[in-house]
């Protein structure tokens, strides 16, 4: 069986990379980039069985990332918001936008992985 795909954006390098390597340690395929723009370019080449994604970036942030993404014809994967922006009105904005879960940073290895496994299993 074929790892599942995750896409992580998230634009602080040492963030990014501690989250892929917990990813690629439980067995998923990992792409990391550090923009929305990359992020979208890599949904389109290489489509994600996941989505895990930043809130707080310069230019496009994740919240409108995760609607554009909403808004892709072909884009149906779950999303997972992963921020140091833990007030109320933030988590409800992302899940507003799109996202299917909201996880507050810092975010231990064994909360990321049985959210993903619990959106990646459908309940």
């Amino acid at each position: 069986m074929e790892p599942k795909h995750v896409l992580v954006l998230e634009d602080e390098e040492e963030v990014r990379a501690s989250l892929e390597a917990h990813l690629v340690a439980d067995g998923y395929r990992v792409s990391g980039v550090a923009s929305a723009a990359a992020a979208i370019s890599s949904v389109r080449d290489d489509p994600p069985d996941i989505v895990v994604t930043d809130l707080g970036m310069p230019g496009l942030d994740g919240f409108g990332f995760v609607t554009m993404l909403r808004h892709m014809s072909n884009f149906n994967a779950p999303i997972v918001a992963v921020s140091g922006r833990t007030s109320e009105k933030d988590q409800k904005q992302a899940l507003k936008s799109g996202a299917d879960a909201f996880l507050a940073k810092p975010v231990s290895r064994r909360q990321l992985l049985d959210k993903l496994a619990e959106l990646l299993s459908g309940k």
